[in-house]
């Protein structure tokens, strides 16, 4: 982590100690934020502050776990020659992946991509979060998923774009990218489950909200 990140979240103040809220007069707008984030795939280059990055892990260390184990490890990727490692990494993982009827067709296309030249699975963004987990943690999934979506909805209200990127998960323990991710501080039993990009994006601005028009509710 920068030391400059990791210096402002070690500020962050403590689960167990911070001051009681009064809900009541907190108006977080939620609803709103909810419907308007998006995955954004367009980035302009322009870093995010360090407050504004610091605003987005500490939504990811309040996230719940699984028993409030709190176990989820956050590495924050500023580097620019470690992020275009990963693409350089993907590219020679996903050109080999075995194609089938099966295969989801936007994994499907970034292989036939991956045979010919080099992708960027970070679509550009200058900031890669990678999240990782205790290997075989029987919650992993769960609690990763309160991490990323925290954020994700963190990086919305300050204006920022993100994107979720499983690839770095899926792919997380083929040997060139478990190299990249553990000269970068995963620890020898840790696995990265996922990944979120995030930075400036000309596209926010004009953000709007979608119809509800999937996720079936039932009520019984």
């Amino acid at each position: 982590m920068d030391s400059a990140i990791s210096a402002q979240s070690d500020k962050i103040t403590p689960r167990l100690s911070a001051p009681k809220i009064n809900m009541k007069n907190y108006s977080l707008e939620f609803d709103a934020l909810v419907k308007s984030r998006r995955s954004t795939r367009k980035y302009n280059g322009k870093l995010p502050s360090d407050a504004v990055l610091a605003s987005v892990i500490a939504a990811g260390r309040y996230a719940p776990s699984g028993f409030n184990s709190q176990g989820t490890h956050i590495i924050v990727v500023k580097t620019p020659a470690i992020i275009a490692s990963f693409n350089t990494a993907l590219t020679a993982i996903l050109k080999i992946v075995p194609l089938s009827e099966k295969t989801p067709p936007m994994l499907a296309g970034l292989v036939k991509q991956a045979q010919t030249a080099e992708i960027s699975v970070t679509y550009g963004a200058p900031v890669v979060i990678l999240v990782a987990s205790k290997t075989g943690y029987v919650n992993a999934v769960k609690d990763t998923s309160c991490v990323m979506e925290n954020m994700q909805l963190a990086a919305t209200a300050n204006c920022i774009g993100s994107c979720w990127i499983n690839f770095f998960g899926m792919f997380g323990n083929a040997a060139p990218l478990k190299a990249i991710y553990e000269s970068i501080g995963l620890q020898k039993d840790e696995e990265v489950q996922a990944a979120l990009v995030l930075g400036e994006s000309d596209d926010i601005a004009t953000t709007s909200i979608l119809r509800e028009n999937g996720n079936p509710v039932t009520f019984a």
